[in-house]
């Protein structure tokens, strides 16, 4: 193991189309980072359909979680969000810390 080789590597590998290195994250977390990677890279699905693909496979997900997922910021997703609830495709149920988003309009899921 050359430690210089690899330090390069994954200073290759972090600078090629935003890609990431990750330390300490469970795997839950990589399970999502890799649907954001496929997501992002290949389909040409814009950020509402992103954001509400994950609200429907995560309710409880945390808006910083989508924005790190995501690859954009939180205030992004925060913008997003109140489009999304403005058009009463999404609602937030309970409160901030504990409750989920509900999706109201399922033909846009």
């Amino acid at each position: 193991m050359n430690e210089k080789g690899d330090i390069e590597t994954l200073t290759a590998f972090a600078n090629t189309k935003g890609g990431r290195i990750l330390v300490g994250v469970d795997d839950k977390y990589l399970l999502a980072m890799q649907y954001s990677l496929d997501s992002y890279l290949y389909d040409t699905v814009n950020l509402a359909d992103k954001i509400l693909g994950m609200l429907k496979k995560e309710p409880d997900i945390t808006q910083l979680a989508l924005s790190e997922t995501l690859f954009v910021s939180r205030i992004t997703i925060v913008r997003e969000i109140k489009k999304l609830q403005e058009n009463e495709i999404i609602r937030r149920v309970g409160s901030d810390k504990s409750g989920y988003w509900e999706i109201c309009s399922p033909s846009r899921v």
